[in-house]
């Protein structure tokens, strides 16, 4: 299968325009409908590179492109609920939209509210992937051949992906870490690593001067000498915990770009990042 390193958001053929065209929220999740649906579907991005999903607020230009949309793909969970608002806005209440959190087995980030972090677990990824494929076959039915194929071959290389990390676990000198915020449970699950802590309880929170100290404390309880930052967020707590520790700060980007950058290569990236980090 040619793997979709850059995704045509508007190919024709004929002077007709592609058969399918749907919206999906977040870069990641526009990256795995476009390897699912490769030519067959037009991908139309609703979260822009660079935003923060948790701040980001739509703009009219939001709901141009949601109304050119057949049906919609989420995340669910709350994560992207103000992109319901842009559909309706858009005249799509009547289009289907698929949640890709709806079958997996869910982490919870505060009580009574699960992770939406979901994407960032190779082994959710993968679940996704094959929802996606029967999503698309219910929009397009002649082409569900053409889709399973491309879910199947996709998932192989997320599970040689997941398999390359797993190895590299087992030689890491520790496996404990403090987060940005709690976009890496879902992964720290799937490889028995330790999220001892995270610095933003919400979006925009700063940790207090007493906050930091008990992070210190423990971190050293924990031997966690690694902090993960996202660029999607402020680094100047992570920046004071780490000149109090002797940490490290590893970069990680839950979200990437599309479609420069494709889901398999985004993940690939962190991982090794976290992964030279971790052995020490």
């Amino acid at each position: 299968m040619k793997i979709l390193g850059v995704v045509t958001l508007l190919v024709l053929f004929g002077g007709s325009a592609l058969a399918l065209t749907v919206a999906a929220s977040i870069p990641p999740l526009c990256d795995l409908v476009a390897q699912v649906g490769q030519d067959r579907v037009t991908v139309v991005q609703l979260i822009p590179n660079g935003a923060n999903p948790h701040t980001y607020e739509p703009t009219p230009s939001d709901v141009m492109k949601a109304a050119q949309a057949d049906a919609f793909f989420l995340v669910g969970l709350g994560f992207d609920a103000f992109l319901e608002k842009v559909i309706r806005a858009a005249g799509k209440e009547g289009a289907p939209v698929f949640y890709l959190s709806s079958r997996l087995e869910l982490l919870e980030e505060h009580p009574g509210e699960a992770n939406p972090h979901i994407w960032l677990s190779l082994k959710n990824a993968r679940i996704i992937v094959r929802d996606i494929a029967q999503a698309l076959a219910s929009l397009d039915p002649e082409g569900k051949s053409f889709y399973l194929e491309n879910a199947r071959a996709y998932t192989e290389i997320l599970e040689e992906l997941d398999a390359w990390f797993e190895k590299e676990v087992a030689t890491f000198s520790s496996r404990s870490f403090v987060a940005t915020h709690a976009s890496l449970s879902y992964l720290a699950r799937d490889y028995g690593l330790e999220e001892v802590a995270v610095l933003e309880k919400a979006p925009g929170y700063e940790p207090s001067p007493k906050e930091l100290a008990e992070l210190v404390t423990l971190m050293k309880e924990k031997g966690a000498r690694v902090i993960v930052v996202e660029p999607q967020f402020s680094v100047k707590a992570a920046r004071v915990l780490a000149e109090e520790t002797g940490s490290s700060l590893v970069w990680f980007d839950p979200l990437g770009s599309f479609p420069d950058l494709p889901y398999h290569r985004l993940m690939r990236q962190n991982l090794e990042t976290l992964a030279e980090a971790l052995k020490g």
